[in-house]
């Protein structure tokens, strides 16, 4: 890294099977591309077992030398679309901070294909409070 502002982050991407994985400077006026890895998924590892998924893709990035600047500069993980559904949800009124998790939850199960127990619901607040307004994202 060459200057203050600059700044090393990780790409990580999994789908058909395969991990790659990319380390990069980034700084005002550029990005350099510092090393990347790609593997391909063992056949022990379960794509459904979190820890065993977890496992696995800091074993690679260690050895491509990658988990250093994952742990560091951050990592931003890629889901393929085709399991990723995004809402934009209003709520009428302005809900407390406490009731917001459990409204997102009932609006984004309305939009699962798989079963509730298997999804992963995450959302980010839109504005300060009082909350109105979530986008909302659901990993089947």
């Amino acid at each position: 890294m060459n200057g203050k502002s600059d700044r090393v982050q990780v790409a990580l991407s999994i789908e058909n099977d395969r991990m790659v994985a990319v380390a990069a400077t980034i700084a005002t006026a550029r990005v350099r591309i510092d090393a990347w890895t790609a593997a391909a998924r063992p056949s022990n590892v379960d794509m459904s077992d979190a820890v065993a998924v977890g496992q696995w893709v800091a074993a690679e990035l260690r050895q491509a030398g990658l988990l250093g600047a994952a742990k560091r500069g951050g990592l931003v993980f890629a889901v393929p679309r085709g399991e990723v559904v995004l809402k934009r949800i209003a709520f009428p009124g302005n809900p407390g901070a406490a009731e917001l998790p459990e409204m997102v939850r009932l609006q984004m199960l309305r939009q699962l294909t798989v079963s509730p127990e298997t999804a992963a619901i995450d959302f980010i607040s839109l504005g300060s409070p009082p909350l109105a307004s979530v986008k909302a994202g659901v990993k089947a």
